[in-house]
């Protein structure tokens, strides 16, 4: 059994206690006023030094297993999680591709001072998860039900036209008017992001989008879930052949992003069309059916500008009353809030250490790509030491004096207080007043230190990182790139906010504008969330099989927001018209007093992690995600 969990046999109080039951035992001595004054004055001193000893242990300990579990943890239950998004954006040109190397950002506000004024201004920038085919385009028109709605890019969803109660569109069926540049000429890869946001049941209605049916003119469209991620034609990417990137799926940075697209994939449906396409033969004033169910004078604001025109019939699910609170956009991607740094290093002969600046408030991700001046690729072996790592390869490393104490600076201070009031003889020959009085005085200057780190621009900074490289020659020139990110500075970008494009000259700089409140940033783990996170690593090895391993992990993922988590079987009714009711597993979430999260946000983080257990589980039963009122 550890120390730690023996600490309160290893007080003062109760180390003298035992040497006092086993003296009393072993001299036959039933009151102890009755020793000799000297045994007593020895028991106290060895129960003293004893009580150091021990917290001396405990805290070596502490410190122990604070670094062993940072080094058998994996990397991604670790690691900083950048704050995610889904934003839409416009394109100058009538085709583009926004790659994740290409940024926007927003400069928010923060306190320099705890509880101070708003007087500090710092960028937060936004990178796409995975490339990205764009549009020059928009919906410009949404029918359904009895009413035709314009949607506008300034003012939002507005009723234009009304059919009547015995006129009404055929149910759960909706247009699309999509208005296009001219010079597309192919529909491949056209993306559409949809939207309920006053609809409670919103997630249970995303999951059926793939169920639904497109056409476009009576034609049925090829119309698949989530958005397509394929790179640029013709684009050059150096890792691509590189054998040794049949890994590269594991690697950190795109496991996040993975777990990014997950969250958002079931809001997303994309055209797979290949071939070119007249654009003009395509487009219409309205569908045919429009003239049976609107007036006259509604399909004469649709008559001035042709565009093409999709049906889309869904479920059942999607009653009237949902189609009326329905928003469809062209152009949306989801985004992580991550910052793309490059910087070029000189080898030496004798060290190849090449450090890792980061911005204030910012903190280090990973590393992207490390290339040579021949352009060849680094691998990473993070497990190697420094005399082992081979040529063309690189290991992270995290600075910091490293001690086996889990004490800090004003803890050893206060404890060196303490010796020097019980050892106050072995200073009587400095003077004991003039030792105390500079003890004092140290103190007043920590105070103070403390004082001006919490007044400083980004407070919470990080130890810094540096890379262990070999080189395949010596004397080479490096270029390194890699992401850092805001973590939970990054969250509660609100939704409307616009964004500005950082080195992106394509797009319309005035129509970029985030669609969802920015949610999901984590700073790096403490100490205590470590060492849950390696137990969960430890006994559950990524797989979710009983219900004690679906609780440590919601743990890990969102305890830091959470009071308790409940695992229950349940019984709902299915999805399908053609199920009856089927057995559920329930996680129950019990937020925490302080938590300060909206709907919306609580709706985003039970969906990724509705998306993390599906894709970590075996089970058949499908989740539920509850959260309770906090008691």
């Amino acid at each position: 059994m550890p120390f730690q969990d023996k600490r309160k046999q290893f007080t003062l109080d109760a180390i003298r206690q035992r040497m006092a039951q086993h003296i009393m035992h072993l001299w036959g001595v039933k009151n102890l006023q009755s020793l000799d004054p000297f045994v007593r004055l020895v028991m106290d001193a060895l129960a003293s030094e004893l009580n150091k000893l021990s917290q001396e242990f405990i805290d070596s300990e502490a410190g122990l297993l604070d670094r062993l579990a940072s080094l058998l943890t994996p990397d991604l239950l670790t690691v900083p999680r950048p704050a995610h998004a889904v934003v839409q954006v416009q394109p100058a040109d009538p085709v583009a591709y926004i790659a994740p190397t290409e940024s926007l950002f927003y400069t928010k506000r923060f306190a320099s001072k705890p509880y101070g004024e708003l007087d500090t201004r710092h960028d937060l920038f936004l990178s796409a998860v995975d490339t990205v085919k764009l549009f020059q385009g928009r919906v410009a028109w949404l029918a359904a039900g009895e009413t035709l709605f314009r949607l506008d890019p300034a003012l939002g969803k507005l009723p234009e036209g009304f059919t009547g109660q015995d006129r009404k569109l055929p149910a759960h069926t909706f247009w699309l008017g999509v208005a296009l540049h001219p010079d597309i000429t192919s529909l491949d890869r056209l993306g559409f992001y949809l939207e309920l946001p006053h609809v409670l049941e919103a997630e249970t209605l995303f999951n059926l989008l793939h169920l639904s049916h497109w056409s476009l003119n009576s034609q049925p469209l090829d119309m698949r879930p989530g958005l397509c991620y394929d790179p640029q034609p013709g684009e050059n990417n150096p890792l691509a052949d590189d054998p040794r990137q049949l890994l590269a799926g594991y690697s950190i940075d795109q496991l996040l992003e993975q777990d990014v697209k997950n969250t958002y994939h079931n809001r997303f449906m994309h055209l797979r069309r290949t071939g070119n396409i007249d654009l003009a033969a395509l487009t219409s004033g309205y569908p045919a059916t429009f003239a049976e169910h609107f007036s006259p004078e509604t399909l004469e604001l649709l008559r001035a500008e042709p565009m093409l025109w999709l049906q889309v019939t869904l479920p059942a699910n999607f009653n009237e009353t949902v189609l009326s609170q329905l928003t469809v956009r062209l152009n949306a991607l989801p985004v992580m809030n991550r910052r793309l740094r490059r910087l070029t290093y000189r080898t030496r002969v004798m060290h190849n250490i090449l450090p890792l600046p980061v911005g204030q408030m910012e903190t280090f991700l990973t590393v992207r790509t490390l290339l040579d001046s021949r352009n060849r690729v680094f691998t990473a072996h993070p497990l190697r030491q420094a005399d082992q790592v081979a040529s063309g390869s690189y290991s992270v490393r995290r600075s910091g004096i490293e001690r086996f104490d889990a004490r800090d600076a004003r803890e050893q201070l206060h404890y060196l207080l303490e010796v020097l009031r019980d050892e106050s003889v072995a200073f009587a020959a400095y003077g004991h007043d003039t030792v105390q009085l500079e003890a004092q005085r140290l103190t007043q200057q920590i105070n103070q230190l403390e004082r001006l780190l919490t007044q400083q621009e980004g407070a919470v900074r990080e130890l810094p990182h540096y890379l262990l490289v070999q080189p395949y020659e010596e004397a080479d020139t490096l270029e390194v790139s890699y992401w850092t990110t805001d973590c939970e500075y990054g969250n509660n970008l609100q939704a409307g906010t616009a964004l500005q494009p950082y080195d992106i000259t394509y797009l319309l700089g005035s129509e970029s504008i985030l669609l969802t409140t920015s949610t999901g940033g984590q700073n790096r783990r403490g100490a205590a969330s470590q060492l849950e996170a390696y137990r969960y690593a430890l006994m559950s090895h990524e797989r979710l099989v009983t219900s004690e391993d679906i609780r440590s992990f919601v743990l890990v993922e969102l305890g830091h927001l959470l009071t308790d988590v409940s695992i229950r079987r349940g019984v709902m009714v299915g999805d399908s018209a053609k199920q009856g009711f089927i057995r559920t597993i329930d996680v129950c979430l019990t937020p925490a007093p302080d938590c300060m999260l909206r709907e919306a946000d609580w709706e985003v983080l039970c969906a990724g992690l509705k998306t993390k257990l599906v894709s970590r589980s075996g089970q058949v039963s499908p989740y539920r995600i509850i959260r309770l009122e906090p008691a």
